[in-house]
């Protein structure tokens, strides 16, 4: 483990450094604050710090203060000191991570860097698992298929929800809406949509207060589109919405929609048709009725089954095509 010591004592630092490099660690030394934090913010910055509290320029705390406040990786830190309980107690609310009391005790600080190793390597692993996950992650934001726009919402004195700012929106938010990232990013809704209020100002501000995801599809007069939506709360403030442009679905829903409509209308009609032609072979068998001769369109209604239908028909066309047999079904119909 690469560890960086820091004392103004030479006697001090050359000790700890050959003690240091016995454990088996590569040792970085300096002789003031000022150069140990110049070392500490160096890329290729030692994993953990030992310093004495008092040095020229810089003290330790001072040193570690600074490299809390910057953030980001910094070190493990081990503050040699002398001072009183009251006085450790302030140092670790600077961000001092652990001490170790003058004279320094060969096998607590062993001890203690071996702790220090722990956890510096428990801290990395999750540091590699973070980074994997927040890849994973803006691989699918840039990626996917839906529109997502990050937001927060804007209030009043009166802690009444007013507008919402755009944060943060992915690639395919330009392909559903037509609107560029840098002409969302950092504006108001109610500019950029130029609506007022801004869209479904109500719904996400009710998501934001009930931390309860809300899902619902809606047509977006302003660009003449359909929307399905889903927004979800992320943090205080903030919601997410996931949305995909569902224009060509209601089309698509709306042309068959009236296909079928047509469909009906045909089917009304074809009833219609069925209903007159009934009408009409009632009238042709009510006809044939009264000439005598056989129906056309028997009906149950008339009290004949179709072998008596098919039989007087035999009769008939018997009858018609025998000489003289034109006047007998005359006089047939006659009587």
């Amino acid at each position: 483990m690469r560890i960086l010591i820091a004392d103004d004592d030479p006697t001090a630092l050359e000790g700890m450094q050959r003690l240091l490099a016995k454990w088996g660690h590569e040792v970085a030394a300096a002789r003031d604050g000022q150069e140990a934090e110049c070392l500490l913010r160096a890329d290729d910055a030692p994993a953990v710090a030992i310093l004495d509290w008092v040095m020229p320029k810089r003290s330790g705390v001072d040193v570690c203060v600074s490299l809390r406040a910057r953030g980001g990786g910094s070190p493990y830190v081990i503050l040699v000191t002398s001072r009183h309980k009251k006085d450790i107690l302030a140092a670790f609310e600077a961000g001092v991570d652990d001490f170790i009391a003058k004279p320094v005790d060969p096998v607590e600080l062993r001890a203690r860097l071996q702790a220090a190793e722990r956890i510096v390597t428990l801290q990395a692993r999750l540091q590699d698992r973070a980074e994997a996950a927040e890849d994973r992650y803006r691989l699918l934001y840039a990626t996917m298929n839906e529109g997502m726009a990050l937001h927060e919402v804007i209030y009043d004195e009166a802690d009444r929800a007013l507008d919402y700012r755009i944060l943060d929106v992915n690639p395919a938010y330009t392909t559903h809406t037509g609107i560029e990232r840098q002409a969302a990013i950092g504006r108001r809704a109610s500019q950029v949509y130029r609506a007022e209020p801004p869209p479904y100002l109500a719904t996400y501000a009710r998501v934001v207060e009930s931390g309860k995801p809300e899902f619902f599809e809606i047509h977006f007069a302003p660009m003449g589109r359909h929307f399905r939506i889903s927004a979800f709360r992320v943090g205080k403030g903030q919601f997410g919405t996931v949305f995909t442009d569902i224009t060509g679905l209601k089309h698509a829903e709306e042309a068959i929609k009236s296909q079928l409509e047509e469909l009906q209308r045909w089917q009304d009609i074809m009833l219609g048709r069925e209903d007159r032609v009934g009408e009409l072979r009632r009238e042709v068998d009510d006809l044939c009725c009264r000439l005598g001769e056989p129906l056309r369109y028997p009906s149950q209604e008339a009290g004949l089954t179709d072998s008596d239908t098919v039989n007087q028909t035999h009769e008939y066309e018997r009858q018609r095509n025998h000489p003289g047999g034109r006047r007998r079904i005359q006089v047939a119909g006659d009587a």
